[in-house]
C-alpha cells in the first residue's frame, strides 16, 4: 500500500477577486448571524445547500434554513424558516434531496423542552417556497403517550426511492428510555411523505447512512466495534449482511461511516477507526466488498493530517465516486501548523485513491490562519471534475465562538489555487524506505543511521499531538555515520521522526519509547 502524499496547502484570507473561476475559497454571510452549512445539492448549473445552524440575533434557536448558489459560490436566494419554538440540526452530507419533481426535500431533528425529539421533513419548490412540512411521531407510540416519556426519535439520512418515495434511516430510544439505549430503523414514505412501513432493528446501534440499490433495495451500516453491512430489500426484509473493520491491532469506535456502490460486484465502506488504543489517533479505513460472495476483498489504513477528527459532535465521513472511476473519501483532521506545532487545529480534507486503495493525492483545506477551525460537512464533485465542499468556519477563543457559512470550489487535483497540483512526488522527494533506528523501542536514547546520499540538514520527533518533541541541525560531515539522540525528557509513546536534507530529501519512520 501506497502511503498517501500530505501536500500542505496553506489557504489565504485574502479577497479572491481576479481568481480564476475554477478556484475559489471564501465565507458566505446570507444573515447577520452565525451560519453552518451541512448539505449541498445541484440544482440546474446552481447550488442548494442547507444551513443547520441559525441564530438570529433576536431569538437563540436554531432554524432550517436554504441558500442558493451560483457556479461561482455567490448567494442568488435564501431563505430562513425560523421558528422561535423548536431548535432545529442536521446530520452532514445526507439530509438534503433533489426529488425527481424538481422539489427539494431537508429531513431534520427538531427539539422542544416539553415535547423530546421529534424529526421532520420539509419540501421546498426551486424557489425556495415552502409547499409542505410534516412532523414525525416515536414509532414506540404507546410508550409515547405516557406522561413524562423521554422523546428521542431523529432522522439522520433521506434517498429518494424508485417509486419517487423516501427512505430514510434515523434511529430512536426503545420504549422512550433514559438509559441512552440507541436502535435504528428504516422509513419508507410515498411522495406525499405518508407512511408506508417502519422497520425496527433491535440488535443495530446508530447509522448515518442508507444507499438504494438497482432492484429496489438498500444497504444499511451501522456504526459500532466493527462496521456492520446490510443489504435488505424493498420491504426492509434482511437478505445478507457482512463485517468490516475487523483487522488488529485497530480498535475502537469505527464511526463515521459512509458506503457506495461501485458496480454490480463491489462496494466500498470508508469509515473512522482507533489507531493507537492509548491515544486514539484516529485515521480512515477503506473496505472494498465483493457482492456475490459477500465477502471483503481488502481493508486499508490511512493516517490523515495527524489524525481525523470534527470540531463539532457530528462526526462526518464521505465517500464517492469520481467519474474516472477512483474513489474520494472526505472527511476532518486535526493537524498541527507546519511552523509551530505547538498550534493545533481542525481542517478538512479531501483524498484521492484509486480502486485498489492505493493513495493518489491528499489535500488539507483551510480558510484563514491555523489559529482558526474549519470542518467539512459535506462534498460534491462538479461537472467540471472539482470538488465543491461546504462546512463552517470558527473563530474559536476561549468563551467566544462565532460560526460563518464555508464554501471551497477546488480543481480536479484538489486544489482551490492555481498551480498547487505541481507540488507532487518529485518536488517532495520523500523517501519510501525506511529510515535505520535502533533500537526500537527506545528508552534513554535513539540511534539513527544517517543515509549514506544524506548531506546535512535537519532532524525533527513528534509527538502523538504534532509538537515537536526534539529539533536539531544535522551537519553535512554526519553523512554515512550513525547519529544518536538523547531522549532521557521525553515521555513514553509513539514519535513520529523526520529527518530533512538540505536538497530536499525527506525520510521518515515511527518510534516508540518504552
Amino acid at each position: 500500500m501506497k502511503k498517501i502524499l500530505f501536500i500542505l496547502i496553506v489557504f489565504s484570507a485574502l479577497s479572491l477577486s481576479g481568481q480564476s473561476p475554477t478556484y475559489f475559497n471564501k465565507l458566505i454571510f446570507p444573515w447577520i448571524s452565525t451560519n453552518h452549512l451541512t448539505s449541498i445539492v445541484p440544482l440546474g448549473n446552481d447550488y442548494l445547500v442547507l444551513s443547520g445552524w441559525i441564530d438570529t440575533p433576536f431569538y437563540y434557536n436554531q432554524s432550517p434554513a436554504l441558500i442558493r448558489l451560483n457556479s461561482q459560490g455567490n448567494i442568488l436566494n435564501q431563505r430562513l424558516y425560523l421558528d422561535t419554538t423548536h431548535y432545529y440540526y442536521f446530520y452532514p452530507s445526507n439530509s438534503l434531496v433533489a426529488a425527481s419533481d424538481s422539489t427539494f426535500v431537508m429531513a431534520g431533528c427538531r427539539w422542544n423542552n416539553t415535547k423530546g425529539v421529534h424529526p421532520f421533513l420539509m419540501r421546498v419548490d426551486a424557489n425556495l417556497d415552502t409547499i409542505c412540512s410534516k412532523e414525525f411521531t416515536h414509532p414506540d407510540t404507546l410508550a409515547a403517550n405516557q406522561p413524562g416519556a423521554l422523546i428521542d426519535y431523529r432522522f439522520t439520512c433521506i434517498r429518494e426511492t424508485w417509486d419517487k418515495g423516501f427512505l430514510l434511516s434515523g434511529y430512536y430510544n426503545p420504549g422512550c428510555n433514559t438509559n441512552n439505549t440507541e436502535r435504528s430503523y428504516l422509513l419508507k414514505l410515498d411522495s406525499l411523505f405518508n407512511v408506508e412501513w417502519i422497520k425496527k432493528y433491535s440488535n443495530i446501534g446508530i447509522s448515518f447512512n442508507v444507499e438504494t440499490t438497482a432492484d429496489s433495495g438498500c444497504y444499511f451500516v451501522s456504526i459500532s466495534q466493527v462496521n456492520q453491512i446490510y443489504k435488505y430489500d424493498k420491504l426492509g426484509n434482511l437478505e445478507w449482511q457482512v463485517n468490516t473493520n475487523l483487522s488488529p491491532p485497530y480498535v475502537g469506535s469505527s464511526g463515521p461511516v459512509d458506503l457506495k456502490v461501485y458496480d454490480q460486484n463491489t462496494l466500498y465502506v470508508a469509515s473512522g477507526y482507533w489507531v493507537e488504543p492509548v491515544y486514539g489517533r484516529r485515521g480512515f479505513l477503506l473496505s472494498k466488498v465483493d457482492i456475490p460472495t459477500r465477502t471483503v476483498v481488502w481493508e486499508k489504513y490511512f493516517i490523515m493530517f495527524n489524525h481525523i477528527d470534527c470540531f463539532t459532535l457530528h462526526q462526518h465521513i464521505r465517500l464517492l465516486i469520481a467519474s474516472d472511476g477512483n474513489l474520494i473519501v472526505c472527511a476532518n483532521s486535526v493537524m498541527p501548523n507546519p511552523t509551530d506545532s505547538s498550534v493545533i487545529s481542525n481542517k478538512g480534507f479531501i483524498a484521492k485513491l484509486n480502486p485498489n486503495g492505493d493513495s493518489l493525492w491528499a489535500r488539507h483545506l483551510g480558510y484563514g490562519d491555523f489559529e482558526f477551525v474549519n470542518q467539512i460537512n459535506d462534498i460534491i464533485i462538479t461537472d467540471d471534475g472539482g470538488f465543491l465542499t461546504v462546512g463552517f468556519f470558527t473563530d474559536w477563543h476561549p468563551g467566544i465562538m462565532y460560526e460563518d457559512a464555508w464554501i471551497v470550489k477546488t480543481d480536479s487535483l484538489g486544489c482551490d489555487t492555481p498551480g498547487c497540483h505541481i507540488i507532487g512526488v518529485e518536488e517532495l522527494k520523500i523517501r519510501n524506505e525506511k529510515l535505520e533506528m535502533f533500537p526500537n523501542p527506545f528508552g534513554e536514547e535513539i540511534h539513527i543511521s544517517l543515509p549514506e546520499e544524506f548531506g546535512g540538514g535537519m532532524f525533527v520527533m513528534y509527538d502523538w499531538q504534532g509538537r515537536r518533541a526534539v529539533e536539531t541541525t544535522v551537519p553535512e560531515s554526519y553523512g554515512k555515520q550513525t547519529f544518536t539522540i538523547q531522549t532521557t525528557n521525553l515521555k513514553p509513546g509513539m514519535y513520529l521522526v523526520e529527518l530533512s536534507g538540505d536538497d530536499g530529501m525527506v525520510w521518515r519512520r515511527k518510534v516508540v519509547k518504552d
